[in-house]
């Protein structure tokens, strides 16, 4: 989790194993913590746009505020600082469980343009 919670951005499998370091934890084990923090909250699973799962923490709420962009060339996922659309109107018996709404394109390391 903590490594979660210090990531600029959500981190595949591999980067957390890697972090971690050799010996830390198994490859199987290490999966099935991630799934386990997605399935208790904790954590986000995304795919990236390499069909690579990626994590990151998660805060009750959080995500649910502002929108996401997904970098093709590179695979990360930045939060912005920009409110996601309003639901649009569903047909009677319909019941919304989730929005996602996810902008895409290359990020500022990719094209070289950093601020």
């Amino acid at each position: 989790m903590q490594l979660l919670n210090a990531a600029p951005t959500a981190l595949s499998h591999n980067e957390i194993e890697l972090a971690l370091g050799a010996p830390a934890i198994d490859r199987v084990t290490l999966y099935r913590v991630l799934d386990w923090l997605v399935e208790s909250g904790l954590a986000h699973r995304n795919t990236d746009v390499h069909r690579v799962f990626r994590f990151s923490a998660s805060v009750a709420g959080e995500h649910t505020t502002h929108i996401h962009f997904r970098c093709e060339h590179c695979g990360g996922v930045f939060c912005l600082d920009a409110a996601p659309p309003a639901a649009p109107s569903l047909p009677a018996g319909f019941l919304l469980s989730r929005m996602d709404f996810d902008l895409r394109g290359r990020c500022a390391h990719c094209t070289g343009k950093k601020q």
